[in-house]
């Protein structure tokens, strides 16, 4: 499992970070473990204390994560590696001022939002749409999406407030000025 970067002048590839399966965080690029990356997005400007060009992905080791574009430095943001969250422990995903106490359910799609201060995530098997703040302990906070009930509460419901409406597996989010998507 490795992460490449590709030279958009030339189209050449290099390696950025990565080993092999399973997690691991590390100043090292080649100590780094990566379960399987789902989705990534690179920072355009600099926000809380992380340059422009910061690499953050969703990982399927529940986590969500940011790579140094220079140095392929890894680092877990949010997510719980020690007890990843099934349907079944929902309550794992609700909201927390640190972001590794928060629990993800098979995160997807992410985006940057609110001028890259902070992350949507797509928390597909929770329901919801969730934000990482990109400051200080990185705190998680549900958005879009019902949540808290076991099985989680889900569905198409349109029109409500965010927190109200109900979503089912979503698995991909973009922002387009002040207008965001979610693809259910």
């Amino acid at each position: 499992r490795r992460l490449l970067q590709m030279a958009s002048a030339t189209g050449t590839t290099s390696f950025l970070t990565g080993s092999t399966y399973g997690f691991a965080d590390s100043a090292t690029a080649t100590s780094v473990k990566l379960g399987g990356p789902q989705a990534m997005v690179v920072s355009a400007i600099p926000s809380g204390g992380h340059p422009a060009g910061t690499l953050y992905f969703s990982d399927s080791t529940q986590t969500i994560r940011k790579a140094d574009s220079g140095t392929g430095a890894v680092t877990t943001i949010a997510g719980i590696t020690a007890n990843m969250p099934t349907a079944t422990t929902d309550t794992l995903a609700t909201d927390k001022a640190v972001g590794t106490e928060a629990g993800f359910n098979r995160p997807r799609g992410i985006a940057l939002y609110n001028s890259d201060s902070e992350i949507v995530v797509c928390d597909y098997n929770n329901h919801v749409a969730r934000g990482v703040a990109l400051t200080g302990t990185y705190a998680v906070t549900r958005l879009v999406g019902g949540l808290g009930n076991s099985p989680p509460t889900y569905g198409y419901t349109f029109g409500a407030a965010l927190a109200a409406a109900r979503l089912k597996n979503p698995h991909a989010v973009a922002f387009a000025d002040s207008v965001g998507l979610i693809s259910m």
